[in-house]
């Protein structure tokens, strides 16, 4: 298992992937955004997955992001003028591939990857 802090600027878009892996990340400062897809999502992301846990306050710090194995998701800073940082928690079984993929089939229903790719036309984007 890793322990660690992940921090995203303001105006950025970790857009949505996959992993094997489970993480869970404690959201300490920022407003930034964060997005899940169903297995068999539809239109829009699940703004408040069930695996979102609340934790002593309602507003988005200080909230648990439980992101179970084969969850689609992403992190958003596109729409806010702050940062956010976050305490993480990512572990696998053992014997288990990261199998880290992006998920290019939900950009048009919600991510924030079409947006920032539109916006920064003018960069070379890996996803």
């Amino acid at each position: 298992a890793v322990l660690g802090f992940a921090a995203l600027n303001h105006g950025s878009c970790y857009p949505a992937h996959v992993h094997d892996n489970q993480e869970a990340y404690w959201q300490i400062a920022g407003p930034g955004a964060w997005r899940t897809w169903p297995e068999h999502f539809s239109e829009q992301p699940n703004e408040k997955p069930d695996s979102e846990i609340r934790i002593t306050t309602a507003s988005a710090c200080q909230r648990l992001h439980n992101h179970p194995s084969g969850l689609i998701h992403e992190m958003d800073t596109t729409n806010d003028d702050d940062f956010l940082l976050a305490v993480y928690w990512w572990a696998k079984p053992a014997g288990v591939a990261t199998n880290y993929a992006y998920s290019h089939g939900v950009h048009e229903k919600g991510s924030c990857f079409q947006k920032y790719a539109s916006e920064h036309s003018d960069e070379a984007h890996s996803c």
